[in-house]
């Protein structure tokens, strides 16, 4: 819920984005009254996809599993004797700069190949420096969930929830937002310590 819930106030405040999974959901045939909702459609969304991931990376959920080393081991000069719990915080490398360009931006282009990305007022992906960027990072780097054998099962599931969401969303509504919109939605983010 948190993922679809961030997803509708990220798309409220950029009715840029929101038009442009409108025009892939149109161009996959899942948008529209009489539109069927089928998995190979909702499964057909790069660019809805490249949203809830800029979801999960600009507002992580979580904080990393908890594991045990194995072994002493070392890892950036920091010595670490087994038995020590270890935890891998995913919200680092999602808002650092080695990784992503411009972590402080919402920007799910950076997601999507150029030909992924839905053209809706004939700009180009060429307008967005980080077009791709993160298309293709390590499963080390970008983690919602975890990683390996205790990897949440659900987040297939909430990906196809996501998209189902968010295009039933969008068929229904043109704009929402806050009575005000000069006065910010309280939001309690937790802060981090950056390395």
């Amino acid at each position: 819920s948190a993922l679809c819930g961030l997803a509708l106030v990220e798309l409220g405040k950029r009715p840029d984005i929101a038009e442009r999974v409108r025009a892939e959901a149109r161009a996959a045939g899942v948008l529209g009254a009489s539109a069927p909702l089928t998995l190979p459609g909702l499964s057909s969304l790069p660019y809805a996809d490249a949203v809830l991931n800029e979801v999960l990376r600009y507002h992580c959920q979580t904080g990393g599993g908890f594991r045990a080393a194995t072994a002493d081991l070392e890892i950036a000069g920091y010595k670490i004797p087994k038995g020590t719990v270890v935890s891998p915080d995913t919200r680092l490398p999602n808002l650092s700069p080695d990784y992503h360009p411009s972590p402080d931006t919402f920007e799910p282009a950076r997601w999507v190949l150029p030909d992924q990305l839905p053209s809706v007022t004939g700009e180009t992906a060429k307008q967005c420096p980080f077009t791709g960027a993160a298309a293709s990072l390590s499963q080390y780097v970008f983690f919602p969930g975890g990683t390996g054998a205790h990897q949440c099962p659900g987040i297939p599931l909430a990906m196809l929830v996501g998209r189902l969401t968010m295009v039933k969303w969008l068929d229904r509504f043109d704009s929402w937002g806050p009575d005000d919109p000069a006065k910010p939605v309280p939001m309690v983010e937790i802060p981090i310590r950056r390395p």
